[in-house]
């Protein structure tokens, strides 16, 4: 999808979805101009002006929206209201049709024939333009795109362009050690093929200082930092690295952890001196302009999905679209099971809906720990004998492998709801578990996953349909960002038409639930302008003790 942008009589200043580092706004030319400032607020008149834009599709007819708009806005458009859902189908099929061949990035042949093995035979258009502008121009990258969208490729091949072909290391910052993990195994798979080396910093793992043997290091946000200390400490950085890779930069904004990647990602720009590229990944930021001026680079921006979402509520066995209206109900049988709590009766008959066809999957979003392994255990006990049957060897085989990886021991609950195809998904798992499960779930030998919010970010565990137990997450109240990443999960693209989520509510918590789903998304704000001053003492003394500056 290709994004551009004109006002009256103005010239077309994007090429194609890229936007160019900065903008700044002349009033006496009356022209938007590419002269490298960032326009100063005093020096601007705000105003309101009438913006078209139109979404081009190449070979195609063009989709235009209409809106008022201030200069002072941060993201670039809003599409108001809400498409129906035939022509937002019809939409997204036109993109997906139009997946174009494959930008190699000078990368040799068997990549392209290693990800034909995956399935993947042709990039989309947006992946094709991505990599095309980052193999021709170098700068950095911001790409903003729904989850689901294929950010993961692009992040991919310009990693394995930056080892095999510049001959440099990368860093790829990910939020979670679960996401880690599987990055790295993923990774993995292609460096065993193309000869290069790839390290989990995670934990108790990885080996630091980076050794001269590693080639890829995918860290946590905090083994990241420690990474990059230890490289510019021994005046390693901006010789041997040439990228750095951050998924779920929304973090940014995450209290302690948020500041440390903010501390990560300033040392990369003030250090490298402009010869590490950056490339930052994220689904749920709505200031991506802001955040991308920041890190001087060129943003992409779309809403470009490859499976179509439904959201909806269940309130009372009834589903809601957003916009509160009616689409079904769901007949109750609370009388086939007496024991069970109504909030496990509506859980039951969600998942029951899609499972009993045995090739699609349910994932369930808790609170918490405890309430993972409490739903799994009790949906275990609703589901009919007959289920059991389904895959009843492989589910034998997972659980002795499960206790293979743990000398014979292996939590009772998870030993009674596998023979079920139920599973939970938390903290008190062992890296070898999780990947076990995540295996078996991929596999289909798993349609129920129960998981805390960690899956909501980066795992790639999709469903058919996605349920959100209720609004919080752990005392807290669910932020919508949370929110859209968690019902980001549903569709799995090449199997399903379609993705669904479903957020389960009270009826007393109507207007929280409504306001949850439809609200915009929270802007991404620097921790160093959050709460108190902390942050920025913090930033003071790391640069002292790292002798990047001297009192």
């Amino acid at each position: 999808m290709l994004i551009n942008k004109r006002r009256n009589d103005f010239e077309t200043f994007s090429s194609k979805a890229f936007l160019p580092q900065s903008l700044s706004f002349q009033r006496e030319e009356g022209e938007l101009t590419e002269d490298g400032k960032c326009y100063e607020e005093d020096d601007v008149e705000e105003e309101e002006w009438k913006e078209e834009y139109f979404l081009e599709m190449e070979g195609e007819d063009s989709y235009f929206v209409e809106e008022s708009l201030s200069l002072f806005d941060d993201v670039p458009y809003e599409m108001e209201g809400n498409l129906e859902e035939e022509s937002k189908t019809k939409k997204m099929k036109m993109e997906e049709e139009k997946s174009t061949d494959w930008e190699d990035c000078s990368l040799p042949a068997i990549v392209k024939n290693l990800y034909r093995e995956k399935g993947i035979t042709k990039q989309y258009l947006w992946q094709n333009e991505c990599l095309s502008n980052l193999n021709r121009f170098g700068r950095n990258l911001v790409v903003s795109l729904p989850t689901s969208g294929g950010k993961t490729l692009v992040a991919e091949m310009m990693i394995m362009k930056t080892v095999l072909v510049d001959k440099k290391k990368v860093i790829m910052v990910l939020p979670y050690v679960s996401i880690v993990v599987e990055k790295s195994n993923q990774l993995n798979e292609f460096g065993n093929k193309l000869n290069f080396n790839v390290e989990g910093y995670y934990g108790g793992h990885g080996t630091i200082p980076l050794p001269h043997s590693t080639h890829v290091a995918i860290c946590t946000i905090e083994k990241a930092h420690s990474l990059v200390n230890h490289l510019i400490e021994e005046e390693r950085l901006i010789k041997e690295v040439g990228l750095v890779v951050v998924d779920e930069l929304h973090m940014l904004d995450e209290n302690d952890r948020g500041f440390v990647l903010e501390l990560l990602l300033t040392k990369i720009l003030y250090m490298g001196k402009g010869g590490i590229q950056i490339i930052g990944m994220s689904a749920t930021i709505p200031n991506v302009i802001e955040i991308a001026n920041w890190l001087l680079a060129d943003c992409y921006i779309s809403d470009f999905r490859p499976v179509p979402l439904v959201e909806m509520l269940f309130v009372d066995n009834s589903l809601y679209s957003p916009s509160g209206e009616l689409l079904r109900s769901i007949p109750s049988k609370e009388n086939t099971i007496q024991k069970k709590s109504k909030e496990m009766h509506e859980i039951y008959q969600l998942t029951k809906e899609v499972i009993s066809n045995s090739d699609q999957s349910v994932l369930i979003f808790c609170g918490t720990k405890n309430e993972t392994q409490d739903v799994a255990s009790d949906l275990a006990e609703m589901f009919d004998s007959p289920i059991a049957l389904i895959h009843k060897e492989e589910r034998e085989m997972l659980i002795q492998k499960l206790k293979f990886c743990n000398s014979g021991g292996l939590d009772p609950t998870l030993c009674k709801t596998i023979r079920f195809g139920i599973a939970f998904h938390n903290s008190s798992l062992t890296v070898d578990e999780r990947e076990l499960l995540e295996e078996a779930y991929s596999n289909r030998i798993i349609n129920v996953m129960v998981s805390t919010s960690t899956l909501a970010a980066g795992v790639n565990l999709p469903a058919r349909r996605v349920i959100l137990k209720n609004m919080f997450v752990g005392r807290n109240l669910l932020n919508n960002r949370v929110y859209k990443q968690m019902c980001g999960r549903a569709g799995r693209a090449g199997i399903d038409s379609y993705g669904e989520s479903v957020l389960i509510s009270k009826r007393n918590q109507n207007n929280q639930s409504f306001k949850l789903m439809n609200s915009p998304l929270d802007e991404v704000k620097s921790c160093l302008c959050i709460s108190s001053s902390r942050g920025l003492k913090r930033l003071v003394l790391d640069a002292i003790g790292g002798r990047y500056s001297s009192t």
